[in-house]
């Protein structure tokens, strides 16, 4: 395959009556199916593309719902040799509007596609004063259509912008060669010759949404049913439904989704579904949880009659295309995905040692020894040297599925995408900025290098926090706030002198509440240094969210009481399931409650993308 384009053009020759795509349409509450055939889905790409003004290159930013309108539009922008950036719709909250204005200055589109309560609710006149904005109802009228710009491995599909948790969003240049790699590693799963029928709910955004749940199956002339993420979260059994339906062979999945299915399962005792079709199900792009896989497994195998070995761990970023290793191949023939319990205490200090019967263990997934051509390498960091198995280090990848780089971003694609290994000046690699270890030849993932909280020379992982957290009986799930001052003093591994932490976490005063005392009283809590980019996702329930940091060191004393705002409990020392994490309870009958506080979730600790 030489490109996206050109994929669907054998696809149309070969099964031009094959359905293409579907869209399930829940707007209702009861569903409708829109179908495509790659005849029909050809020529609607066909008069998309000829209403797109301007030449292969510039840039087409769609402004639309994430339904099979903007696949459409994605496609017809790759039909005229253009560079399509699926963003998030809609947009509704400052933040979002805030990277959108960053992704327009950075990738300065062409072509803008927005109806006019979009356009005015964006000001994109002022925003975007050189790009045309066209109204996506015009993008379906009756005209004559050219045949497709051609185009090559090398020729830029799409960008994708990193999320901007950690930093500004950049623009990954995905090219036709690294989607014709995800093709690959996709269709090793199957059986050869077996079309790939893929039921997705991921939004189309998203790479995992749009380059799985979407162009893979196309690209290997299979069939795609997609659905919005808003009906999935509605009803997670939807997404299980529609498998089901379409006799889907694979699909994917955040671990949280499964974790969705898995709770609603247990809700409603009496449904069944039958995904003995389904040969892989991809569990990526967030941390896996073992309880998630194994409380899934069993329920599945239970009640949807689904090979316990198909749910399949897999990781990949962004910067690689998408997926990177799978554990350890795709699909139940190629055997079990391995759950390791490791030495918690040498995991903290950087090893990853089987922990013996006496020792607290912290159970990792694999995700597997899968990589198809891509090189993975465990590398220190900081020397640059290659680490043996056993010890955690940052993940280098190599091969022919990574991308060129960062769009406009120079200095960040030789920082990130050309690394070299020490003594080996020839073969460039990708820094991912993941920590993980081999084992065994399998790959474990620990954790995000810019999440990483160091105590006293011992490592802990923002997950394993949140989990310790979530373990408490007496605290429930919602129950924990927090508060973030900054250091804006240089260098990330300086020792503050004692009680400086103390002088960081006072709250700003306001003028109806005093600071918590329990933050005051340096005796019963606990500051955890936390190194960090860009703006924190750490939400105080009392007071206003702390302002944008960057490269700052946070301290961060946390609070659990036995109400989301502090209520008046007394301080207690840190119960046992915490004492190993080394975090305190430092609540007191003083931490009062703002007026009209708001009710906010628990954020989570992970800032990566």
């Amino acid at each position: 395959m030489t490109s996206v384009i050109n994929a669907l053009a054998r696809a149309l020759d070969a099964f031009p009556n094959r359905v293409a795509l579907r869209f399930l349409d829940y707007s209702d509450g009861t569903v409708t199916v829109r179908s495509h055939t790659y005849r029909q889905l050809w020529d609607e790409i066909a008069v998309a593309a000829a209403h797109l003004p301007g030449t292969p290159g510039d840039r087409v930013l769609p402004l639309i719902p994430g339904d099979d309108r903007l696949l459409i539009l994605i496609l017809g922008a790759m039909y005229r040799g253009m560079i399509p950036i699926p963003v998030p719709f809609p947009i509704t909250r400052g933040p979002e509007t805030e990277r959108l204005h960053h992704i327009i200055t950075d990738s300065s589109p062409t072509v803008v596609i927005a109806d006019d309560t979009t356009a005015t609710s964006l000001d994109l006149a002022s925003l975007t004063p050189s790009s045309q904005i066209l109204s996506p109802d015009k993008l379906t009228e009756p005209t004559d259509v050219d045949e497709p710009v051609p185009t090559g491995p090398d020729t830029p599909a799409f960008l994708q912008y990193t999320s901007g948790s950690t930093g500004h969003p950049k623009g990954v240049l995905n090219d036709h060669r690294a989607l014709a790699y995800q093709a690959e590693f996709v269709a090793n799963g199957l059986k050869p010759g077996e079309l790939l029928s893929m039921v997705s709910w991921l939004p189309l955004h998203h790479d995992m949404g749009l380059i799985y749940g979407a162009l893979v199956p196309l690209i290997n002339s299979g069939t795609t049913t997609l659905m919005l993420p808003a009906s999935f979260i509605a009803d997670p059994l939807r997404w299980v439904t529609g498998m089901e339906t379409y006799h889907a062979n694979y699909t994917a999945s955040p671990d949280f989704g499964y974790g969705l299915v898995g709770k609603t399962l247990m809700r409603s005792p009496d449904f069944r579904a039958d995904l003995s079709s389904l040969k892989f199900a991809i569990d990526g792009s967030e941390p896996i949880s073992p309880l998630t896989i194994g409380g899934f497994r069993k329920l599945s195998t239970e009640r949807l009659n689904l090979d316990p070995r198909a749910l399949t761990p897999c990781y990949g970023l962004a910067e690689a295309s998408l997926a990177v290793c799978a554990a350890p191949g795709l699909g139940p023939r190629r055997g079990s995905q391995p759950i390791t319990a490791f030495s918690a205490a040498q995991l903290g200090r950087g090893r990853a040692t089987p922990a013996t019967a006496d020792e607290e263990a912290t159970h990792l997934v694999s995700v597997g020894t899968y990589t198809l051509r891509t090189g993975v390498t465990i590398v220190d960091p900081e020397t640059h040297q290659a680490l043996p198995d056993g010890v955690i280090g940052e993940i280098w990848l190599s091969g022919p599925g990574i991308p060129p780089g960062y769009w406009r971003h120079e200095d960040a694609t030789e920082e990130t995408f050309r690394a070299h290994l020490v003594g080996d000046p020839n073969t460039e690699h990708l820094r991912t900025g993941d920590l993980g270890v081999l084992h065994e030849e399998h790959l474990y993932i620990t954790g995000r290098a810019k999440d990483l909280i160091i105590h006293r020379g011992v490592n802990i992982y923002p997950q394993d926090v949140e989990q310790t957290l979530r373990s408490l009986p007496e605290v429930p799930t919602r129950r924990v706030c927090m508060r973030a001052a900054s250091c804006q003093r240089r260098g990330t591994h300086r020792r503050h002198r004692r009680g400086h932490h103390r002088r960081l976490a006072q709250r700003p005063r306001r003028r109806s509440h005093r600071p918590c005392p329990a933050v005051r009283q340096s005796s019963t809590s606990m500051a955890y240094p936390l190194t960090m980019s860009s703006s924190s996702h750490l939400m105080p329930s009392c007071g206003p969210p702390p302002a944008r940091f960057v490269a700052q060191r946070l301290w961060m004393p946390i609070c659990v009481a036995s109400c989301p705002y502090c209520s008046r409990v007394g301080a207690r020392p840190p119960p046992p399931a915490l004492r190993h994490s080394m975090i305190s309870l430092p609540c007191s009958p003083g931490c009062l409650v703002p007026p009209s506080p708001r009710r906010i979730s628990i954020p989570t600790f992970s800032l990566s993308d």
